[in-house]
């Protein structure tokens, strides 16, 4: 990614460049649209979509690792000590209030970006915060009886695939439901798994 300057017009002019692509996502898919076009919706040259960003991959890589951030810094208020139960019940009523307050910028990017690198940027978000999650239990004094990749995977390919079924059919669930049967799959999984030393 391009350096990115810290002044109030840099970040406004940035601001300016991401949404436009995310309003020209909403209605034609990643491949159809051209750097140009970003430049003629945001009414900039192409010398300043450049000034900020290497090409339109580099724009979308962005927005991905924005909405990544956004929803870390609201994760890393949890405290990663606290009991597990505990724990997955507060960080999935962050998800779910996270994705309902940026529904349409995150489906936009999610569903039209018609490749996987997004989708893989923030699964090795969460097959992070897992891995985490484990040792954390571990220094908590807890076992954890099954291997930390195949759990790791597990948990985290299900939060992928929730994600996709509350941003493709969000209308038609209720997320917090939804919230509440995940975080019941995960507590009961580590109910299985996780002992207590």
């Amino acid at each position: 990614m391009v350096e990115r300057k810290e002044t109030k017009q840099a970040q406004r002019t940035r601001k300016l460049i991401q949404d436009s692509f995310v309003k020209l996502l909403s209605t034609r898919g990643y491949s159809d649209i051209s750097v140009l076009d970003i430049c003629d919706d945001a009414l900039i040259s192409r010398g300043t979509f450049y000034a900020y960003f290497e090409d339109k991959s580099d724009l979308l890589n962005f927005c991905t690792h924005e909405i990544i951030m956004g929803f870390d810094k609201e994760a890393t208020k949890l405290l990663p000590n606290k009991e597990y139960h505990a724990y997955y019940n507060e960080l999935f009523e962050v998800v779910i209030k996270y994705l309902t307050d940026n529904k349409q910028k995150i489906k936009t990017i999610f569903t039209n970006s018609e490749n996987g690198a997004v989708m893989s940027l923030v699964e090795q978000y969460f097959e992070n915060n897992f891995r985490h999650r484990v040792r954390d239990l571990r220094a908590l004094g807890y076992d954890i009886n099954m291997d930390e990749d195949v759990l790791v995977t597990f948990f985290s390919g299900g939060c992928m695939n929730i994600i996709k079924t509350i941003l493709t059919k969000i209308d038609s669930y209720n997320v917090e439901d939804i919230a509440k049967d995940f975080n019941t799959l995960v507590v009961e999984t580590l109910d299985r798994v996780v002992i207590k030393v």
